[in-house]
């Protein structure tokens, strides 16, 4: 069937041009199809009758339709124009958000400075905010305190309840002009004055002078003179070591025996301290500066021994010789 016999089901009047049945391929008025219940694709196809030996072929026409309109370019370009609107839109408010926020820390720059310098610590952050309220607030409390005293005339017969409610009232009692003044406090001086005051009780404090403690070596003198230019010779100054680790079964000879041969040694001493434990024995060694770099040289030592500067304790050889003269003194008393 040709279009040309198929009028339009509103009008009943033939069209020419219009949106065309895509099933029986009528066309309609514009208008008509606005009027008549129709399934309308687009602006150029709609759908007014079924196909014929099926019953849902409208409903599978209009989803394939749908589908074919889901997957054109001019889907794709709808879309892509939401998203761009959109996102410009989006863009507008951050930026408009940003303003706002330069804006504030300009305002605010002392305040920022101050809150984020890490030195300041426990500082008061001046109330900037809310200062003119405060301000007001107070300003109110006045004027209200004000006003209420001034309900109460001092002429009538009410009074005010409280005496501090009265506080602002003026003593509009006159002076008396006749009333004579101490003739004794109008004498007195400043000496006077200083003379009657009681200085007994106060303490000067007394100014305690430094000591120095380096006047006690203060006329000392180092000779320099070699010795052997001179027939006077001064005793070599000792270094003190400690060796520990020492195995139990070595004694002070075989240490110095030991180390007479291994540093040519002539004047030393060797001495066995105490110890807590017997897993192994710890000595004082004495020689002079000339062997300190020998005896700190760890390649003539073996592995596992311990050496170490030693320092006597001054409050164990002040305790010592004050018990050794106590006992000293003790023994005269008896014998006397």
């Amino acid at each position: 069937m040709s279009s040309n016999a198929l009028l339009c089901l509103y009008c009943k009047n033939k069209a020419v041009s219009g949106p065309k049945c895509i099933v029986c391929e009528r066309v309609f008025h514009p208008k008509c199809v606005d009027r008549l219940n129709l399934i309308v694709l687009n602006s150029d196809q709609v759908i007014c009758c079924k196909m014929p030996g099926t019953s849902n072929s409208t409903d599978n026409i209009a989803k394939e339709a749908v589908i074919t309109f889901l997957k054109s370019s001019e889907f794709g370009e709808i879309i892509k124009e939401i998203v761009h609107h959109e996102v410009n839109a989006i863009l507008t408010e951050v930026g408009r958000i940003r303003g706002e926020l330069e804006a504030v820390k300009a305002a605010n720059v002392d305040l920022i400075k101050l809150l984020t310098n890490p030195k300041i610590s426990g500082t008061k952050v001046p109330d900037t905010t809310h200062g003119k309220e405060r301000v007001s607030r107070e300003q109110n409390s006045a004027n209200f305190a004000n006003n209420f005293s001034n309900l109460f005339d001092p002429n009538s017969g009410t009074k005010p309840p409280n005496k501090s409610m009265a506080t602002n009232k003026k003593d509009d009692k006159p002076a008396d002009l006749n009333k004579k003044l101490n003739e004794k406090s109008l004498s007195l001086s400043t000496d006077d004055i200083v003379n009657d005051n009681d200085n007994n009780d106060f303490i000067y404090p007394r100014y305690h002078q430094k000591r120095n403690f380096q006047t006690k070596n203060r006329n000392i003198i180092n000779g320099t003179k070699s010795a052997k230019s001179s027939s006077l010779r001064a005793v070599e100054k000792m270094h003190h070591y400690y060796i520990g680790r020492i195995d139990p079964a070595m004694t002070e000879n075989q240490v110095g025996e030991c180390l007479k041969a291994e540093l040519n040694l002539q004047n030393f001493a060797c001495e066995k301290l105490p110890s807590k434990g017997g897993n192994f024995n710890s000595f004082k060694l004495s020689v002079p500066q000339s062997k300190a770099a020998d005896i700190l040289n760890p390649q003539m030592w073996p592995e596992g021994i311990v050496v170490r500067r030693f320092f006597p304790s001054g409050a164990k050889h002040n305790s010592s010789s004050t018990e050794q003269n106590f006992r000293n003194a003790r023994v005269e008393l008896t014998t006397t």
